[in-house]
């Protein structure tokens, strides 16, 4: 029986596969005829364990695997093909001290530090796989695999210098090494240089026209350059050529959804966008509860639905604009409904949601990937059916037509905390107030692309006549500091708010502001939900904007656009000419 392990991922850009590892070849053919009983056993557990990777029967593999190890503990072929079984079925802990036993008893051996480096790099141990790939290339000098892994882990630590050192030496040495050259491009594509980045990737393709992987990094550069038609050129054919194992398929099939709702194709996008809910979808979330998930075609009049909480805050809040019209337009009323969703967002929700069962869910990571829980208050689950809150996307919003909100919004923000923050807001004297965010809590390597700088953020800031309110959650001290000390802006805080976690309070700040102002990010979601004028700075052809020239999501938003993500300068321009006019209609009136 073939096994589907959800934690299961290969990390991006990643050379190398372990179900290829020479050791499961040496462990598939070793020879059980030995006179002594103990190897004769060893041998046969390690044979038979090895071909079972092979049937990608994992669980059959490990337990043989740890049978050999019982009889030799210190053998470092048992230790390795104990690892990999372990290292596939998402056993990383364990996985991580076989592959480490492996090394101890057979230390000169460069294959098991590029399973090592692999599974470190898999779960985020970016130094441990930086140590590894490192060891890799002094055992095996001139390694293509250990190259493109080292750079890539440089590269996803944000160290991109040293990556393009190490990528450029190891192609002056492999110029035909198409990977080698994806890798640069991908480098660059992460620090926006997308003009150099598809150079690189150019040549790789000319190198390898017949990879699925060359195709999904290229369109992935154009999708980073804001030319959704182009990427989808290029998801296809990596699409046609389908030479991916199946969770990087899966990333590359997501990557064209939504390049398909970029460019408004957005019955086809949502279709494709279900790649996301598969097993193969290994990032995504899981589920766990004792009623069915809704599927195709079921009919969900008069029934009981629950509505799962996935993927992050911002997008729970963006995915309940559609609300109303599940509860009217699919379940009707005779059915009910109910949303599990961030804990956070409870009281919000009990409010703007009256006629629906509220309850949080419980999230836990799991090996890169999360599994959630819905959490009902007496511990029992009446509904007849679950589903994914992006899943009435497809049911409810296949045209542009089938956007609509009302300007007040579909959140309903506490009416006296309203009237609180409208008065804090007036001590800070006469002026336009915009609250400020410009980035998110989460700011990875490969996520600072998504955002301006800060110092991109200085023309805006500088407009007289504006009172500029700090709404950042997360850190937000050193570049307060700096709009201080370089920008001459005082950004206010304001008294007795967790930015993070008092999600009512953001929903009241969004109808008590003039404006709030920044990316697309948890905190804009719930001011819009709850009405809120918004400025959002934003990529022109990014997927939530739907192939329009307008944010359909929440009609009191205004767009302020630049051509993919690395020209954030000319949106930022045009959001201070804007908020110059702003302020000029405010001194006036």
């Amino acid at each position: 029986m073939r096994d589907t392990l959800a934690e299961y991922t290969t990390p991006a850009g990643a050379a190398g596969d372990i179900l290829k590892a020479a050791a499961i070849s040496q462990a598939a053919s070793l020879k059980v005829n030995s006179p002594v009983a103990k190897l004769k056993k060893l041998h046969r557990h390690l044979r038979t364990a090895a071909q079972n990777i092979q049937s990608q029967n994992f669980r059959e593999a490990g337990a043989l695997a740890l049978k050999a190890l019982d009889i030799d503990e210190k053998n470092p072929l048992a230790n390795h093909i104990a690892a990999i079984a372990m290292d596939r079925m998402g056993n990383y802990e364990l996985a991580l001290k076989l592959y480490l036993r492996a090394v101890e008893f057979d230390p000169t051996n460069p294959e098991i530090f590029e399973n090592l480096g692999l599974l470190a790099w898999r779960i985020a141990k970016m130094e441990q796989a930086e140590r590894f790939f490192r060891l890799q290339m002094q055992l095996e000098p001139g390694s293509i695999n250990a190259s493109n892994n080292l750079g890539c882990v440089l590269r996803d630590q944000g160290r991109y210098n040293e990556a393009i050192e190490i990528l450029r030496s190891a192609i002056y040495s492999h110029p035909e090494a198409a990977i080698l050259w994806s890798a640069l491009g991908a480098t660059m594509m992460e620090q926006s240089l997308t003009d150099e980045a598809l150079q690189f990737h150019q040549e790789a393709e000319r190198l390898a026209p017949n990879s699925s992987r060359i195709q999904h990094n290229l369109g992935y550069t154009y999708t980073v350059r804001g030319e959704p038609d182009k990427a989808l050129e290029h998801f296809d054919r990596a699409k046609d050529i389908n030479d991916l194992p199946a969770d990087e398929a899966a990333v590359s099939l997501y990557a064209r959804a939504l390049a398909l709702v970029a460019l408004g194709r957005l019955e086809e996008g949502w279709d494709a966008y279900k790649v996301m809910h598969t097993p193969a979808y290994r990032k995504g979330t899981r589920y766990f509860m004792d009623i069915p998930e809704w599927t195709d075609g079921q009919s969900l009049e008069g029934r009981k639905l629950l509505l799962m909480g996935e993927q992050g805050l911002g997008d729970e809040v963006l995915f309940m604009s559609m609300a109303n019209d599940i509860k009217q337009k699919l379940v009707g009323p005779d059915g009910r409904v109910g949303i599990s969703c961030e804990p956070r967002l409870v009281k919000l929700f009990e409010r703007s949601f009256p006629d629906f069962e509220i309850m949080p869910h419980a999230t836990k990571g799991m090996h890169g990937g999360t599994l959630r829980v819905p959490k009902p208050r007496d511990g029992t689950l009446d509904y007849d059916c679950w589903m994914r809150m992006s899943t009435p996307l497809r049911l409810l919003r296949n045209n542009v037509e089938d956007f609509h909100q009302p300007e007040t919004g579909f959140l309903k923000a506490d009416p006296e905390r309203v009237a609180h923050w409208r008065a804090v807001l007036d001590d800070f004297g006469p002026g336009v107030k915009a609250g400020l965010l410009w980035k998110s809590r989460i700011m990875t390597a490969n996520r600072h692309k998504n955002f301006a700088a800060f110092d991109l953020w200085k023309p805006a800031l500088q407009t007289p006549g504006v009172v500029w309110i700090n709404l950042q959650y997360g850190s937000s001290a050193e570049e307060l500091e700096i709009a201080r000390e370089k920008f001459g802006v005082d950004i206010k805080t304001l008294p007795g708010i967790d930015l993070m976690n008092d999600l009512d309070e953001i929903a009241a700040l969004g109808q008590a502001l003039d404006m709030m102002v920044g990316p697309s990010n948890a905190s804009l979601n719930l001011a819009a939900g709850a009405g809120g004028e918004i400025w959002m700075v934003a990529p022109e052809k990014g997927w939530t904007l739907l192939g329009q020239d307008k944010y359909l999501w929440y009609p009191n938003t205004r767009l302020f656009t630049s051509p993919g993500m690395g020209n954030w300068q000319i949106a930022i321009s045009k959001l201070a000419k804007a908020l110059a006019d702003r302020a000029a209609e405010r001194k006036a009136a």
